[in-house]
């Protein structure tokens, strides 16, 4: 087995979206919250509640149908971050991708939040060393 060295370096790029609630989430359902070029690989990212939601719905956040955010109340405060194993082989194929927050049994309303993901696209280089 040969392996090559690549001298190409790239930063982690960092997509943010906001989670209002209100007039923006009043159904429960799924909704597109980051563009994902192909090829990118999420590797790290946390979903944050600053200001609770009233109401008793949960929020999750998806990449391709899997669960990479960790879902909680919205009545709760705090970061949540991504779990290790919740990433592993999260990649966008051949395809462009979204990441979506997944509001269920209920609507949020008043509360404020914000998913943030890091992810690098495979065969990028921004620098050479």
């Amino acid at each position: 087995m040969a392996i090559t060295k690549n001298a190409g370096r790239q930063y982690p790029l960092v997509a943010e979206a906001a989670v209002l609630g209100g007039d923006e989430v009043t159904v429960a359902g799924t909704y597109e919250a980051i563009d994902l070029p192909a090829g990118a690989t999420i590797t790290g990212g946390f979903y944050e509640v600053t200001t609770a939601f009233t109401g008793t719905g949960t929020v999750a956040v998806h990449l391709s149908g899997a669960v990479v955010g960790v879902a909680n109340n919205g009545n709760a405060t705090g970061v949540f971050p991504f779990l290790v194993a919740d990433l592993d082989g999260l990649t966008t194929t051949t395809a462009a991708d979204t990441v979506d927050a997944e509001v269920a049994t209920a609507t949020l309303t008043d509360g404020v939040g914000r998913i943030v993901v890091e992810y690098i696209i495979a065969d990028r280089a921004h620098e050479a060393q």
